[in-house]
């Protein structure tokens, strides 16, 4: 194994904060390198698709390219763009509320038992004044973690769900063979699918 990047050790530093995320101040007191090396190190980390490194509001600096913290800052992006832009501008839901489940349950029970996320929320239209909130189960997905066992999984935990969904970022280079794979697999199963570029970024 070569010898680690600049970029890889902030990666590395950003995994044990809160959020994965961390300013550039913060990043320089618990890497013990100056400004100008931290500055040069997010600039490579940004460009670099596989490291899945962002600038957030304020220049906070985003480390999303995996799911192994307690809470992980890419479930937070997640959810905030969904309660904030895609759930009620896509689909229109209203009273919108997220959990975060991926943690939770029985332990033993299986690797594809909770999803990441389970939204509960009202449709742009209900069927009647009792009917109750329909709900979401979502599967989140990191870049190198997005392939097509993700759809299979998010519909065995969907099981019990009205809804559920992968939503993540595909890794770089992924072959137009790959793609046709999770999408006709995902018209099969019922499972939607979502693509970002950015977790965050409602935009992307």
């Amino acid at each position: 194994m070569g010898r680690r990047t600049d970029p890889q050790i902030l990666v590395d530093h950003l995994r044990n904060q809160p959020n994965n995320s961390a300013s550039r101040g913060r990043l320089s007191v618990i890497t013990g390198w100056p400004a100008d090396k931290v500055a040069r190190a997010i600039q490579g980390g940004v460009k670099d698709p596989y490291l899945a490194l962002h600038i957030g509001r304020g220049g906070t600096v985003q480390f999303r390219g995996e799911e192994a913290s307690a809470q992980p800052g890419i479930y937070n992006d997640v959810a905030r763009i969904i309660t904030s832009y895609w759930g009620p501008r896509e689909l229109g839901l209203r009273n919108t509320t997220v959990a975060f489940s991926a943690r939770g349950g029985t332990r033993g029970w299986g690797t594809w038992t909770h999803p990441d996320l389970v939204v509960s929320a009202d449709p742009r239209r209900r069927r009647s004044q009792s009917e109750p909130p329909r709900l979401h189960a979502i599967e989140v997905e990191a870049a190198e973690g997005f392939d097509l066992k993700s759809v299979y999984q998010a519909h065995a935990q969907g099981c019990g769900a009205n809804y559920c969904w992968v939503i993540g970022a595909f890794a770089p280079g992924i072959t137009d063979y790959e793609w046709d794979r999770v999408l006709w697999t995902a018209k099969e199963l019922g499972a939607g699918i979502v693509e970002f570029d950015r977790p965050g970024a409602y935009g992307t």
